[in-house]
């Protein structure tokens, strides 16, 4: 596992990229069906899930690329990615009100938002278990 950290870390510029393109592409696409599973007393919509775990990906690949070996905490540039991560989000799903059938949801946004702060946090943690000096 430690390897495979590392070597996450070694491309993390280039999945960065990759991903931001990806994450514009998908919230660019008009009419996406609304895929929701029906517990009976809840139902659950996929897509939720789905934010959750893009903004989850972003946050981790943005730590590992922007962050300082230290990965401290209290670091100013985490905290500057964790903000331009959050304004990112914010824009993307913005933007999907030019997008025809497309709309903003605040449930979606808080989805990306939770994604990237546990994308961080769990990064931070395995930096922190994978590099122990």
């Amino acid at each position: 596992m430690k390897v495979l950290f590392g070597y996450i870390k070694s491309a993390a510029p280039y999945l960065l990229i990759a991903w931001l393109i990806i994450i514009l592409i998908f919230s660019s696409i008009p009419n996406v069906p609304e895929i929701k599973i029906n517990t009976g007393a809840l139902e659950i919509r996929i897509d939720y899930i789905l934010h959750f775990g893009e903004y989850f990906a972003l946050g981790g690949l943005a730590l590992l690329t922007f962050a300082s070996s230290k990965f401290s905490l209290l670091s100013s540039r985490i905290i500057t990615i964790t903000i331009c991560l959050l304004i990112f989000a914010a824009l993307d799903e913005s933007h999907q009100l030019l997008i025809p059938e497309r709309s903003f949801s605040i449930f979606d946004m808080i989805s990306n938002f939770t994604g990237i702060l546990s994308g961080i946090f769990i990064t931070l943690h395995l930096n922190r278990l994978y590099t122990k000096e």
